[in-house]
């Protein structure tokens, strides 16, 4: 026998029962009548150890059921339907849901059983198919199906009929003799007065107590109530996972594994960048006049390489600007190390493939040199022509001029070229000197960086955050769970483990990837481990912030 006693049930303020005894007893049916909304409900929730009752003690056959057993003895002991039918996985097919009812019980899902009852309930359905395409009947009985799966000594059955036709409250009243003989225990709540004749004991709510009613004890077909397990065996990770395992999370685990691969890619990313963007350049002229529009003056005393060498660390070229005469009109030749064509002004192109020479004017002295042009021309809307450095070096090196009054020094757009600019000023005083970078090194110079913190930022609260958002989100499934006994410190730490595990097996699988990019490009697979590494502290850093989350998070529930 399991009796209950004394049970006082509140819903809110009201009070629901007062004084009530309930003696359940093994192999019988015993229905619960009344009102809506006189606690029915309620008392079957309190039956479940699910609506706290202040004082209640549960005598289960010679043990007494403490309140550190409850979560225990509802996992094993009790299969309690609701009328909401609630399910495990919403979006899982028929037979997941009743594979990890019956791992989560102990017990095997076997097809033979599975059958038997379905044939018994009347339920035709294809296991494969998603609950959601169930109909409101269909749900009931395959409710009643798991709550059966389970082999529970306690069988607690809210509303069973709600939503059956003739023929389906016909298969519950078989159900219940199926029941009956194996000895089970089940209380139900109904309005139905088709399921009276299968009960042997009639509980009725009035004037806020319990009053008991024998209906057909001689058809009470076992006297001994099965022991209740006080050590259950432990459930599997794998059992626990696959039922927090949300629609979307694969696609969700493979975003944050393509955002941790470009993360981990990220310093090859920034080199290929950096070495698309090329090399800023300074001009140092060897004057003290100002030069807003130009970097060579024609008067300016040579200044001699070894000078400037000591004060940079790039490349140091000689640089003149020199004048050339299209259709008779003279066009100022200027030299980009940037540059791989010829640029002319616009209608230009023919006279300049037709130019044999150029005046260079070098301490007042003006030199005539004789040039190829290059066929590689493209006009632009400029008035003067600029040509790729290499071209005029080697005009240069055929008319033997090496020196040059300015010179142009290369500075890595990851460093600053203005501190560099600040080196030679102070270095050179008298010198005019001018940064040459282009506006997308720059925004790159200064982008970059923070665009580093950003995604590192993004790497490490990213998955703490996403963690969270999936605690909110199996929140709600948190009633179904405790309908089939985990315990809400078990459930919180599942999901930390979950959460983690699925963390670190990402976390492997982007550095797997990023390694095999970097080698597939060409680049030192060390490249990518320093990303790896940091990544792997941050991800430690998770671990343990989560516990720490979980725990404020049920004190403010718990406030």
């Amino acid at each position: 026998m399991i009796r209950y006693s004394p049970i006082e049930l509140r819903f809110g303020s009201r009070r629901l029962l007062r004084d009530g005894e309930l003696c359940l007893y093994p192999g019988c049916v015993h229905l619960l009548l009344g009102d809506s909304g006189c606690g029915k409900t309620t008392l079957l929730r309190a039956l479940a150890f699910l609506h706290p009752v202040r004082g209640m003690r549960c005598r289960w056959g010679d043990m007494e059921v403490t309140p550190d057993m409850h979560a225990e003895v509802r996992r094993t002991q009790i299969a309690y339907l609701t009328q909401e039918q609630t399910m495990l996985q919403n979006e899982g097919s028929l037979q997941e849901n009743l594979e990890l009812i019956c791992a989560l019980s102990n017990v095997r899902c076997e097809e033979e059983k599975r059958d038997a009852l379905a044939r018994l309930l009347g339920l035709n359905v294809e296991w494969d198919a998603a609950v959601t395409t169930l109909s409101r009947g269909e749900r009931q009985r395959y409710g009643l199906l798991c709550a059966c799966m389970k082999q529970a000594p306690l069988v607690l059955l809210d509303e069973p009929t709600s939503a059956l036709d003739e023929e389906g409250v016909r298969s519950v009243c078989r159900l219940l003799e199926h029941l009956r003989a194996q000895g089970r225990t089940i209380v139900l709540s109904t309005h139905d007065p088709r399921l009276y004749p299968s009960a042997q004991y009639c509980y009725s709510f009035v004037d806020g107590r319990l009053q008991k009613e024998a209906v057909r004890r001689e058809e009470t077909l076992s006297s001994k109530t099965p022991p209740v397990q006080t050590k259950a065996p432990l459930i599997s990770m794998r059992v626990l996972s696959r039922g927090l395992c949300q629609k979307g999370s694969l696609v969700f685990g493979l975003c944050r594994i393509a955002f941790l691969c470009v993360l981990c890619l990220f310093p090859l990313l920034e080199e290929a960048l950096f070495a698309q963007a090329g090399d800023a350049w300074i001009s140092l002229a060897n004057t003290a006049q100002a030069m807003p529009d130009v970097r060579y003056l024609e008067n300016a005393p040579l200044l001699e390489r070894t000078q400037v060498e000591a004060q940079v660390d790039g490349e140091l070229l000689p640089y003149w600007e020199t004048t050339v005469y299209l259709q008779g009109r003279p066009f100022m030749v200027v030299p980009d190390p940037r540059l791989t064509q010829v640029m002319v002004p616009k209608g230009m192109a023919s006279a300049w493939c037709s130019c044999t020479q150029m005046e260079l004017v070098l301490q007042g002295e003006v030199h005539r040199i004789s040039i190829v042009p290059d066929a590689d021309v493209s006009e632009s809307g400029e008035t003067y022509v600029r040509v790729p450095y290499e071209w005029m070096s080697d005009q240069m090196m055929r008319a033997g001029v090496s020196e040059s009054s300015t010179w142009l020094c290369s500075v890595d757009v990851r460093r600053s070229p203005q501190e560099q600019a600040d080196v030679l000023r102070s270095a050179f005083p008298s010198a005019s000197i001018t940064v040459m970078g282009t506006r997308e090194q720059e925004l790159l110079r200064i982008l970059l960086p923070w665009l580093s913190v950003l995604l590192w930022v993004l790497a490490m609260a990213g998955p703490l955050l996403f963690a969270c958002r999936q605690i909110q989100r199996t929140r709600r499934k948190w009633h179904a769970w405790k309908l089939y006994g985990i315990a809400e410190r078990h459930f919180l730490c599942l999901q930390l483990c979950d959460s983690s595990r699925r963390l670190w097996k990402e976390g492997a699988i982007a550095l797997v990837l990023s390694l095999a990019a970097a080698g597939l490009l060409g680049h030192s697979l060390s490249a990518c481990l320093p990303a790896f590494f940091a990544l792997t502290l941050g991800y430690l850093l998770i671990v343990v912030l989560l516990p720490s989350l979980l725990l404020a998070d049920l004190c403010y529930r718990r406030l």
